[in-house]
């Protein structure tokens, strides 16, 4: 073992010792927020969920609850990458680009007739936006489809509070490093808010804060887990945010 090492693992025992989060701060002392979309701004994931089952309705029960689990599972990826999973993973089947249309057209035709609702808007998520978008950057990287999700966010009113919405094709943690290149954001000012253990992994990739919401699975990673935006509460995470 080096010299480094050595010193690397006595920093750690050194930080668990003293406490979790010991260099945590509060939420809104980052400058950048980027947030998730779906089950943190919309009440979406439901929906979702029942526009993937009716795309792939022709296929075996069994086949899909295998994936209704590995969706859920996996919040944060582009629906584009979760059909590819269930025909490669799954079925076993290819995918043919006549096919990925037709299952692509019966999702969309889901989420045109659900999600276009302004009811679906997490209050407590939408206040907390409204009080903050004057005084801090704000963003959405989300595993929607980019045209999709800034259609939708023009339709609820809500673009007018983000410098910019990006979505999928292009995986989250690659619209995320692409953020903080554009606007020139400082990685330790900067924090991603998410519902998902991939949204944990694309802040941890950029090197970023993460707060987990509205997914109580996420209670023990990242820098605090969000139970109220309005009024702002937040629970320390009760491990020492040191990434291996």
């Amino acid at each position: 073992i080096t010299k480094n090492q050595y010193i690397y693992v006595f920093f750690v025992i050194m930080l668990k010792m003293q406490g979790s989060n010991m260099y945590a701060k509060p939420l809104t002392d980052y400058k950048a927020l980027i947030f998730d979309f779906d089950g943190v701004i919309l009440d979406a994931v439901n929906i979702r969920t029942e526009a993937f089952l009716y795309a792939l309705r022709e296929y075996p029960q069994s086949s899909l609850q295998e994936f209704k689990a590995y969706h859920l599972a996996n919040g944060g990826i582009s629906r584009f990458v979760k059909f590819q999973h269930f025909f490669t993973h799954i079925i076993k089947q290819e995918l043919t680009q006549q096919k990925e249309q037709q299952i692509i057209q019966d999702f969309d035709h889901i989420v045109h007739a659900k999600l276009y609702d302004k009811q679906r808007i997490i209050q407590d998520t939408f206040t907390f936006i409204h009080n903050t978008y004057t005084t801090h950057s704000l963003f959405i990287a989300s595993g929607s489809k980019q045209e999709e999700l800034r259609s939708l966010c023009a339709f609820l009113g809500l673009v007018q509070y983000f410098k910019e919405i990006l979505g999928s094709p292009t995986p989250k943690k690659d619209n995320v490093a692409s953020l903080i290149q554009k606007f020139f954001l400082e990685r330790q000012a900067t924090a991603l808010i998410g519902d998902s253990y991939n949204d944990y992994l694309s802040a941890k990739e950029n090197g970023i804060a993460f707060f987990g919401y509205n997914n109580t699975e996420l209670e023990n990673i990242g820098e605090g887990y969000i139970t109220s935006f309005t009024p702002l509460h937040i629970n320390d995470t009760p491990h020492c945010n040191i990434y291996p």
